[in-house]
């Protein structure tokens, strides 16, 4: 493993079910799609739907939200009481972060567009949404 493990998979432990969580904690709110989740983790398109049904839907950790097109998306289910106990253990990992850095939360403006077909046109949807990150971000944010 080359790359550098984020705060929240230091405190959790790494495995591919967390990195995929950290995804889904880290942009709560938000809706991805398999294809996102593969590009934010570096995952296999495979690994992911090795574990998805198993993991995440039938313990109703990710809940699916809609279909675009043939794209399914999926958000995290925050009423799940497992769930909340992960978002707090992220919440404070990158609390003390900040604090140890004196790093102030950044506001991020992220755009996503969603294609009802492979080619993106000029009338796709556009979707826009506001999230705190901190110092690590699996989004590339910072």
């Amino acid at each position: 493993m080359s790359e550098d493990i984020s705060i929240f998979l230091d405190r959790v432990g790494y495995s591919t079910e967390m990195k995929i969580l950290e995804v889904f904690i880290e942009g709560r709110g938000l809706e991805f799609s398999i294809t996102d989740i593969v590009e934010y983790t570096n995952l296999a398109k495979s690994t992911i739907y090795s574990i998805w049904e198993k993991f995440f839907l039938k313990q109703n950790y990710i809940v699916k939200t809609r279909t675009i097109g043939k794209t399914k998306l999926f958000s995290l289910n925050e009423e799940s009481q497992y769930i909340k106990q992960f978002i707090e253990i992220f919440d404070s990992a990158i609390n003390e972060e900040l604090k140890e850095e004196k790093l102030e939360p950044k506001q991020l403006n992220l755009t996503i567009k969603y294609c009802n077909n492979k080619k993106c046109t000029k009338s796709d949807e556009y979707y826009k949404s506001e999230f705190l990150v901190g110092k690590q971000s699996l989004m590339n944010a910072a």
